[in-house]
C-alpha cells in the first residue's frame, strides 16, 4: 500500500543529502587550503610546483569525484558538464596550465611562484 509520507521523507532525505554534498565539498576546500598554507613552506622552487600540482589533481579529483587519472582537457570537459561558471573554469583552465608548465620549467620567478599559489587559493575558494 502507498503510504503519502514515502513522498515527504523522500524530499527530506533529499534536502539532507544536499546539505550533506554541500558540507562535504566546504570540508574539501577547508583541507585542500591548509595543505596549500603546507606547500608554500616548502624552499625547493621544484618540489613546492610538483606538490602544487598533486593539491590541485587531488582537489579536483575528491571534489568532483572523478575516478580515473585525468588530463587537464578531461577536467574542463567534467567542468564544463557540472555548469561551473564560465569565469571559474577560465581560470582554472589557466592556473593548470601554468602549474603543468611550471613543473617544466626549471627558472621560477618568486613573483611567478606567489602568483600560481594565490591564483590556486582562488581557484579552490571559488568552487
Amino acid at each position: 500500500m502507498w503510504n503519502p509520507l514515502t513522498l515527504f521523507f523522500k524530499k527530506k532525505e533529499a534536502k539532507k543529502l544536499a546539505v550533506t554534498t554541500e558540507q562535504k565539498k566546504q570540508t574539501l576546500r577547508t583541507e585542500a587550503l591548509k595543505s596549500l598554507i603546507i606547500v608554500c613552506k616548502e624552499k625547493d622552487q621544484q618540489k613546492l610546483i610538483g606538490q602544487l600540482h598533486a593539491l590541485l589533481r587531488e582537489f579536483f579529483k575528491r571534489y568532483f569525484g572523478i575516478r580515473y587519472a585525468f588530463t587537464n582537457e578531461e577536467l574542463i570537459d567534467e567542468l564544463t558538464r557540472r555548469k561551473i561558471d564560465k569565469y571559474l573554469k577560465r581560470k582554472t583552465a589557466k592556473i593548470l596550465d601554468r602549474v603543468t608548465e611550471a613543473r617544466y620549467n626549471k627558472e621560477h620567478t618568486q613573483e611567478e611562484i606567489k602568483a600560481l599559489i594565490e591564483d590556486t587559493r582562488q581557484v579552490i575558494s571559488l568552487l
